[in-house]
């Protein structure tokens, strides 16, 4: 629990790190490393807000409105421990978050609460 509590620390001061250096000297590198975070925690966040599993075409919506495009997706998908998997059910092919995902997305809603 104490070792989560760290990582969530440090992850709110790398994420506020990123924002201040933007500022300081903004560059098109940094820039672009915050906006793909922004743009891929936000993702998770609206899949999670929507109940943590979306069809594919609802998926597709989300990541279209927060201006990522569709084929750049996989990234979420793959690696030993992904933030999202394909399910399918009678109901066809859906795309839900993993407990990786879940917990990336309620920390990202928590730190932005305004």
């Amino acid at each position: 629990m104490e070792n989560e509590k760290v990582l969530m620390e440090i992850k709110e001061q790398l994420i506020e790190i990123i924002g201040k250096l933007d500022k300081i000297a903004p560059s098109k590198e940094g820039k672009r490393f915050s906006e793909k975070i922004t743009r891929r925690m936000n993702i998770l966040a609206d899949i999670l807000k929507e109940g943590g599993t979306v069809t594919r075409v609802d998926f597709h919506k989300i990541v279209e409105k927060n201006g990522m495009d569709n084929r750049g997706v996989g990234g979420f998908f793959i690696r030993s421990d992904p933030s999202l998997v394909y399910i399918e059910d009678a109901k066809g092919v859906k795309v839900a978050l993993t407990a990786k995902g879940k917990k990336s997305a309620e920390e990202w809603i928590e730190m932005n609460k305004k």
